[in-house]
């Protein structure tokens, strides 16, 4: 009885010392439990990114939504780009289209941009802001007022700027003592394209709008794009309704300088 006692613990001493012996000899074997070196894990990692690919997409082209435009002058302005003006609505007007600027308040006289607005910046009437487009005084130089819808198709435009609090000592606006609204057009493509667009709302109203860029005429440095629109509406009140027709034209030629020709025409019934 004692040699069996004797026997069986001697077993299980040995049994307790050959399993971590074992344990031990089999992870010295094992290279991937080596302790590595700061560089080694650096070449490890690099070997393992070796396959890896990162791909990165740009999607938003503008700041803002194109209500954030890169200004490098020492003035008080704030400025609508293209690619804000896309988005809005195609009857859209300038006095619509600023009303979300800081300091401008605007209404229209119906829910149409079609009818005429009241603008207000900074508390200043309309008898006191200035508008221009393309650099020439737009407002009647009686009243100081300003038929917006009648300037330019939203399409067509390319920037709108509102100055606030006092103009350039060169604006030919002599009525600007409050603010100044400057619109200019968007030029003729580089390439040849045509836009077609079409648009339907309430009250009757609907939008129709085609644009074609001529690109560059041969290797001449001349550019043209011509656009015709036709939009109506019913009334805001009462019966009957309200139609126009508007053209607009350009035409560009670049030597040293660019040179640019414009032209608008519009109707309303």
């Amino acid at each position: 009885m004692k040699k069996i006692l004797f026997l069986t613990t001697c077993c299980l001493c040995f049994q307790n010392v050959a399993i971590p012996a074992r344990a031990q000899s089999s992870a010295d074997q094992n290279p991937s439990h080596k302790k590595m070196s700061g560089s080694q894990k650096k070449d490890a990692a690099r070997s393992k990114n070796r396959n890896e690919t990162i791909d990165v997409t740009e999607r938003r082209k503008v700041a803002g939504g194109g209500m954030m435009v890169r200004h490098t002058i020492a003035k008080t302005v704030s400025s609508l780009s293209h690619n804000y003006i896309e988005m809005q609505s195609p009857t859209s007007t300038i006095e619509s289209l600023i009303s979300t600027l800081p300091g401008v308040v605007s209404a229209s006289e119906g829910p149409l941009t079609t009818s005429f607005s009241t603008l207000h910046i900074r508390g200043m009437a309309q008898a006191e802001i200035g508008v221009t487009f393309e650099g020439m005084p737009a407002a009647n130089p009686f009243t100081y007022s300003t038929y917006t819808p009648s300037l330019v198709d939203s399409q067509n435009m390319g920037q709108v700027n509102v100055m606030q609090g006092a103009v350039d000592i060169n604006s030919p606006t002599y009525n600007a003592t409050g603010a100044e609204i400057s619109a200019s057009i968007r030029g003729p493509a580089d390439h040849q394209h045509v836009h077609v667009a079409g648009s339907g709302g309430s009250y009757g109203t609907n939008k129709d709008f085609i644009r074609y860029d001529t690109g560059e005429i041969g290797h001449t440095g001349v550019r043209a794009f011509a656009s015709g629109s036709y939009s109506r509406g019913d009334m805001w009140r009462g019966v009957g309704d309200i139609e126009r027709w508007h053209v607009d034209s350009a035409l560009t030629k670049q030597w040293v300088s660019v040179v640019e020709r414009f032209g608008t025409m519009d109707g309303v019934k």
